[in-house]
């Protein structure tokens, strides 16, 4: 998630991103939990796709939980928040995944 600081020049509030990083770290668990058992069957392009649908079901619900204690959240934000939100929880799943598959690597060797 660290990706995240570079986002800066286009997310306008420090609040913006701070959202950001508390909706993807409640949510990435949840996801991994849906979809860990199913990666290993689908190629790369797959993963990236199946991941972002799961995330992104899973991120809209945390993001309409907290939008109502952020009355401030306006829908351009809303949408914003969601779609990095989700982007920065799929990279976390795809990172778990690789560190998944070079661990079953060494532990083949």
């Amino acid at each position: 998630m660290q990706w995240i600081h570079r986002l800066a020049p286009r997310t306008r509030k420090s609040s913006e991103i701070a959202l950001i990083r508390s909706i993807a770290h409640q949510s990435v668990d949840s996801v991994w939990e849906q979809v860990h058992s199913r990666l290993p069957e689908l190629t790369s392009s797959e993963v990236r796709g199946y991941v972002r649908v799961k995330a992104g079901i899973t991120v809209r619900s945390q993001l309409n939980q907290l939008a109502g204690e952020k009355p401030e959240l306006s829908q351009a934000s809303h949408g914003r928040v969601l779609d990095l939100a989700r982007e920065s929880v799929v990279e976390a799943i795809l990172s778990r995944l690789a560190e998944m598959r070079q661990t079953r690597v060494r532990q083949a060797a």
